[in-house]
């Protein structure tokens, strides 16, 4: 039998992808809109700014020189005199699981050789806007599966989760968070997976492989494993297509491998934290190291209204470099939230009154694990700011995107002219906030001309001007492209299926 030529084999391949970028325009636009917005902070923001910046990138310069350093260990010398800032001489997040760090490892080593502290800096932020890219892409498969494959929704979701002010500023930074954020994302799909689709061994494997390298980032990746593993496991018993036994078999199966994974890959970490601080986060040594004090109950603290309106605000208005926008971008932001809220309002009223809701089913499981993710997120970072961390927003960042989802599901229900208005406002928010963000930083008073060409001509940036041109020009194509996408009918295929 001959074989096709390579160039045919090329050429079908070719056409195969094309179709697929074609039926995924949405999803490419909205990582279009991501890198472009999240460009700006990786180009924009002077090196170590964000002062966390300088402990992550000397964590990596510790792995890349075959150290894994303590919360005690000196910052490497070509870091701490690169910041402003002439205190906390030391990697402080040491404490967390050296993944990302060894990911980064060799681009930091590197840019350090090639272009001193900038160089490593700008290589390891694009690498993490990269991440937080490769996450929108579990975010929408997630959000299909959730929403029974509504692709309005799910579009929608994964734009509300992308462009998100603090989640493009954290990701576009020297942080972990992007690849929690990823791996977050990617664990939770997996059990999700699991629960809608069955039992495989492919599945099961990728379960216990995303929850293993979840755990390997952070310790509060626990409350995704946790809840992704209970979804996939009492999925795989509501199954009444299989015996009882085998449904027990499977079940149990996917979380023992889960569960191996984790100790085999982590395990080890964990209890070198508990050896070397007295307990397996390192919490309480750093605490001390700070001299942080409680602040009473978490639950005290999570009953407080002014706390939740300052994580929401936090999200839209808090920047690197003690910055906080507020003004319109406040308002724009309460504006969405309450369009959303009137949404799910009328949802739940339909749903009610239809009564198309099972208590228990595979949808209301899925539903239910998400909603503990979220949960177990919260009453983390409450519970660190009892006993005297702060209440950063970005700590909620691995499943900002169900709260995304939420706000979607809820903005869908209000027509498409609202959607799609809403989709514009994103965008012109992000716009307004990384101007105004970018442009306080430029230290020339006397300078003349566009904010975000100012920052990343003061950034060193070349040709900046055609820079924030051909950024522009992408976010207006990318935007273009999704509005055209959403509420659009499905291509019927020529045999009519």
């Amino acid at each position: 039998m001959s074989r096709a030529p390579a160039s045919s084999r090329l050429s079908r391949v070719a056409r195969l992808a094309w179709t697929g970028a074609r039926a995924q325009r949405g999803l490419i636009a909205v990582i279009v809109l991501f890198v472009c917005f999240g460009a700006l902070n990786v180009l924009g923001i002077p090196p170590l700014l964000p002062i966390d910046e300088r402990a992550h990138l000397g964590y990596a310069l510790s792995i890349a020189e075959g150290e894994l350093p303590t919360v005690d260990t000196p910052l490497p010398s070509t870091v701490f005199p690169a910041s402003d800032r002439d205190y906390r001489n030391d990697i402080w997040v040491a404490n967390h699981p050296p993944l990302y760090y060894a990911i980064v490892a060799p681009l930091a080593s590197g840019g350090l050789a090639i272009g001193g502290i900038e160089a490593a800096v700008g290589l390891v932020r694009w690498l993490s806007l990269l991440l937080g890219a490769a996450a929108l892409v579990f975010v929408h498969a997630t959000a299909k599966l959730v929403t029974n494959g509504d692709r309005d929704v799910a579009l929608l979701a994964t734009l509300a989760a992308a462009l998100m002010p603090h989640t493009l500023h954290i990701c576009s930074l020297v942080h972990n968070d992007s690849l929690a954020i990823l791996l977050a994302t990617a664990t939770l799909y997996s059990g999700v997976l699991v629960a809608v689709r069955g039992y495989s061994h492919a599945r099961a494997s990728a379960l216990a492989v995303t929850t293993a390298l979840a755990m390997l980032t952070r310790f509060t990746s626990i409350a995704v494993v946790v809840p992704a593993c209970g979804i996939a496991c009492v999925g795989l018993l509501l199954r009444s297509e299989q015996p009882v036994r085998q449904r027990i078999k499977q079940s149990a199966s996917t979380a023992g491998i889960a569960a191996a994974a984790i100790l085999i890959t982590s395990g080890w970490f964990y209890l070198r934290n508990f050896q070397l601080y007295g307990d397996v986060t390192g919490g309480a040594a750093l605490f001390e190291k700070v001299g942080r004090t409680a602040r009473g109950g978490a639950l005290g603290h999570a009953l407080k209204p002014r706390l939740w309106r300052q994580i929401y605000q936090d999200l839209w208005t808090r920047f690197s470099g003690g910055t906080r926008i507020d003004g319109l971008v406040w308002d724009l932001a309460w504006l969405i939230l309450f369009a959303a809220l009137i949404g799910v309002c009328l949802r739940g009223y339909a749903i009610f009154k239809q009564r198309s809701i099972r208590a228990v089913s595979t949808s209301s499981l899925c539903v239910a694990g998400l909603a503990a993710a979220v949960a177990l997120i919260l009453a983390a970072m409450f519970e660190f700011y009892s006993r005297g961390g702060s209440l950063h927003a970005r700590y909620m960042l691995p499943v900002l995107w169900v709260f995304a989802l939420v706000l979607a599901w809820g903005l869908s229900a209000l027509g498409t002219v609202v959607a799609r208005t809403m989709i514009v406002l994103l965008c012109l928010i992000d716009l307004l906030v990384f101007s105004t963000y970018l442009g306080g930083l430029v230290t020339d008073e006397g300078a003349d001309g566009i904010a975000l060409v100012q920052a990343l001509q003061q950034a060193g940036v070349g040709r900046a001007t055609w820079i924030v041109a051909a950024i522009l020009i992408a976010v207006a194509l990318g935007l273009h492209t999704i509005l055209d996408e959403y509420a659009k009918p499905p291509t019927k295929r020529p045999d009519g299926e």
